[in-house]
């Protein structure tokens, strides 16, 4: 065989096996960065408590036309604190009315950043959390002072047990 065919032959060979090669090789492992994440599990002394009872309060609260079976789920999210019939109901007309507030914050900013047209126009994020944090700060103080000493401190106790379920990132 004349030399000039045996390259291209050779080329079409070695290229065919290192594409064979790589067929064979397992997908790259999906990778996160756990730096800025803080697991509760292993330290729930690290997340902070306006974190803490934000998910929480988005986790129990339901809407003003909520369903049995969700009354039922926020039932059980707080049954945990043993707060009495009517400490359950204040807290969840307390927390309906927060997921209400929450939402229109939510929408209000998601509508600025929808008609910005230049990014001098986009909302401040930051101004959205402090917001947020706000809500979250009224509807816990609300909370502590509608219901027995007792039962602010079993709340408290619950949603300080939950941070061992939350995962949140190191800016929050």
């Amino acid at each position: 065989m004349p030399r000039k065919a045996i390259m291209p032959l050779l080329f079409l060979i070695v290229f065919a096996l290192g594409a064979r090669a790589q067929q064979n090789l397992p997908p790259p492992p999906h990778v996160h960065d756990a730096a800025n994440v803080i697991d509760g599990k292993i330290h729930p002394e690290m997340i902070k408590d306006r974190v803490a009872f934000r998910l929480f309060f988005l986790a129990a609260a339901t809407s003003v036309d909520a369903n049995p079976d969700e009354r039922k789920r926020q039932r059980a999210m707080l049954s945990p604190a043993r707060l009495t019939d009517e400490e359950l109901a204040i807290a969840s007309t307390i927390l309906t009315d927060f997921k209400k507030q929450y939402d229109l914050v939510v929408q209000n900013y998601n509508d600025a950043v929808k008609s910005a047209r230049t990014p001098e126009q986009l909302p401040n994020g930051k101004k959205l959390a402090a917001e947020l944090d706000a809500l979250v700060l009224a509807a816990k103080t609300k909370l502590e002072s509608s219901v027995s000493g007792d039962g602010s401190r079993r709340l408290y106790a619950h949603v300080q047990s939950e941070k061992s379920n939350m995962r949140v990132t190191v800016d929050e």
